[in-house]
C-alpha cells in the first residue's frame, strides 16, 4: 500500500466519523471519483441532512507544490451545489496531508487553502 493509500483511507475514515457517507474514493472498497468541473478528487462523501457533497484530495510533500495540485485545489475550493435543497451551497473541500509534512510544505499548504475556502486535516 502506497503512503497516498493510506492517506486516502484516512481520510475516508476522518469523514466518516463526521458522520458522512462515503459515495467514492480512491481506495479498496469504492469505486473511483469521477472528474468534478475537470478536477478528480481522491474522496466524495455526502451529508445526507444537508442533501450536500463534501470532497477530499490528499497531498503528501511529492505533490503538494505541483502545478497540477495547485490546480485541483483551485477548482475543487470553489465548487457549488448544482441541484437539491442546498443548491448553490458551497461544497466543504478538505485537503488532507501527512502529520508529518514538512514545515515549508504545511506554510505553501495553509497559503493555498487560505485562498481557496479549504479545510485542512491532518491524516
Amino acid at each position: 500500500m502506497t503512503k497516498t493509500d493510506v492517506l486516502v483511507k484516512n481520510m475516508v475514515g476522518r469523514l466518516q466519523e463526521k458522520g458522512l457517507k462515503v459515495l467514492y474514493a480512491k481506495c479498496d472498497g469504492f469505486t473511483n471519483p469521477e472528474k468534478l468541473q475537470g478536477a478528480e478528487p481522491d474522496v466524495i462523501g455526502w451529508d445526507s441532512d444537508k442533501e450536500l457533497l463534501h470532497v477530499g484530495l490528499v497531498a503528501d510533500s511529492k505533490i503538494i507544490n505541483s502545478d497540477s495540485t495547485q490546480k485541483k485545489i483551485d477548482i475543487l475550493g470553489k465548487l457549488s451545489m448544482g441541484s437539491g435543497s442546498s443548491k448553490g451551497t458551497h461544497i466543504p473541500f478538505y485537503l488532507g496531508m501527512p502529520q508529518d509534512i514538512e514545515n515549508e510544505d504545511r506554510y505553501f499548504a495553509e497559503k493555498l487553502t487560505s485562498q481557496n475556502s479549504v479545510l485542512q486535516l491532518k491524516l
